[in-house]
Parts: C-alpha cells; sequence; structure tokens
C-alpha cells in the first residue's frame, strides 16, 4: 500500500520539483521495484480527489472514476502524473493495481488549511 506523498497544496507552489520527485518518481520507483520482483499480490496506490480540480457545487453528480483528471495546482499535478504511472504499469506489465482518491472531511474543529 503506497500512501508516501509530499502533501499540502500550498507548499507546492514553492517547491514543485521536490514535489514532481517524491510524487511521481517515488511512485515510478515503488512500481518498478513491484515488477522486479513480482513478489506483490496487489500495488494499492493512495491518490487524492485533488486530481479532479474544481468542481461545480451546483452539479447534481458529483465526480466519478471515470471523470477528466484536470489537476490545478502542482501538487494535484504529481499525484495525477503519479496515477498515470501506475494506470500504465497496470497495462503494459499486468501489475496488479488500485488507486484510491480520498478526500479531507471536515468537522466542527477541523483545521481549516487542509
Amino acid at each position: 500500500m503506497h500512501f508516501a506523498a509530499q502533501t499540502h497544496v500550498d507548499n507546492s507552489f514553492g517547491n514543485s520539483f521536490e514535489f514532481t520527485k517524491n510524487n511521481v518518481y517515488g511512485t515510478h520507483v515503488l512500481l518498478e521495484a513491484c515488477k522486479v520482483t513480482g513478489q506483490i499480490k496487489r500495488f494499492i496506490h493512495v491518490s487524492t480527489d485533488e486530481v479532479y480540480g474544481e468542481t461545480d457545487e451546483n452539479a447534481v453528480v458529483g465526480n466519478h472514476e471515470a471523470s477528466q483528471l484536470l489537476p490545478t495546482n502542482p501538487y494535484s499535478a504529481t499525484k495525477a502524473g503519479a496515477e498515470m504511472l501506475v494506470m500504465a504499469y497496470g497495462r503494459s506489465y499486468g501489475l496488479p493495481v488500485i488507486t484510491t482518491r480520498g478526500n479531507n472531511v471536515h468537522g466542527p474543529i477541523s483545521f481549516l488549511k487542509r
């Protein structure tokens, strides 16, 4: 299960190369290791709903897994890029892959900066 990532959208604006290195290259390294060893049952990649971009608050139906990826910041672009690598390894090498796209849940005492 691949949770590792450089996070926080605001930090990605001043440090986008670091985000690319960690989120895209880091994912690539893990995928290659899984391919070479052939010892995994499934590669589970944890991504983010940020890859969808802005959501229309008035939409009757929200995003679904086949929605177009429209990242709007360096962080979400690196996560979308990592997702593309995961899908490519699944298709090209038959690596068993799954990507999840979680989101932040807010409540009365949430840290609003997230």
